[in-house]
């Protein structure tokens, strides 16, 4: 080896290196206490299950929602308040807002929406009509005492008679024996 190549190397040896500045320390979440957490998912939880039974009966009608089974009703609003609480610790746990974890508890959240609507939908589609009515379940009063009114609406002068109807006016082929009712022969029900 040459000594001016050594020297050379001695040369670049001696010259100091560059400072690095140290990386960035990425921003850290704050450091909450456990219990607090889990007390503050436990209070999201109940608002959400009072949240989707409003929602629910405001949405899809009250008289869909009764004629499902308790069981189905529990199971749907349960399911859909647990995967909330689950989709928010998810979005607490990372820095990030959509990481896989938070997109597979939204598909569930949405997932568990469709499956109610469809729930409530098939309940519509099968719930049984009052189209039946029955002549004989027609109630009717008589009008025992004769000028019956009543003031319409609160204004003088404008009242407007009431009359009711036996039911031997409504049907006169099924009048029943006079005295049939105990007492009155008049009065036929």
């Amino acid at each position: 080896m040459n000594p001016s190549e050594v020297d050379e190397l001695r040369d670049v040896s001696e010259v100091p290196a560059p400072e690095l500045a140290p990386p960035p320390i990425p921003p850290t979440a704050p450091a909450w206490n456990p219990r607090l957490l889990r007390l503050a998912y436990v209070l999201e939880f109940l608002i959400a299950l009072i949240a989707i039974i409003s929602l629910w009966s405001e949405v899809g009608g009250e008289g869909h929602l009764d004629l499902m089974p308790w069981y189905t009703k529990l199971a749907a609003i349960m399911g859909l308040a647990w995967c909330c609480v689950n989709f928010t610790a998810a979005l607490v746990e990372q820095q990030r807002v959509w990481t896989r974890r938070t997109v597979l508890w939204l598909a569930a959240i949405v997932a568990i929406g469709l499956a109610m609507g469809t729930i409530t939908y098939y309940y519509h589609l099968h719930e049984q009509t009052d189209d039946q009515d029955d002549e004989d379940t027609t109630a009717a009063a008589v009008n025992i005492y004769r000028g019956n009114y009543i003031d319409h609406g609160g204004r003088r002068n404008r009242q407007v008679p009431i009359r009711f109807l036996a039911r031997t006016e409504l049907f006169p082929d099924r009048r029943m024996p006079s005295g049939s009712n105990g007492g009155d022969p008049g009065l036929r029900l």
